[in-house]
């Protein structure tokens, strides 16, 4: 399972405003730019809830109807 921290949201900010600089059309620079807004949205809504860094339990991959009974 991958579990997502606050230092990696960071990171990849930091990396899409580095991409940014060296894009040579400015579609893709706008594009990497976009990405990085949204990852340091990210890692400020870490901060903001102070997000503890325990993984979210899944349900089983099978369907189970309302009556508990599996379908």
């Amino acid at each position: 399972m991958f579990l997502l921290t606050r230092e990696d949201a960071w990171q990849r900010a930091a990396d899409c405003a580095a991409r940014a600089d060296l894009a040579f059309d400015e579609d893709t620079r706008l594009l990497l730019l976009r990405m990085r807004d949204r990852w340091l949205r990210i890692a400020n809504n870490f901060e903001m809830f102070d997000v503890k860094q325990t993984p979210i339990p899944r349900p089983a991959a099978g369907l189970q109807r309302a009556d508990g009974e599996a379908a």
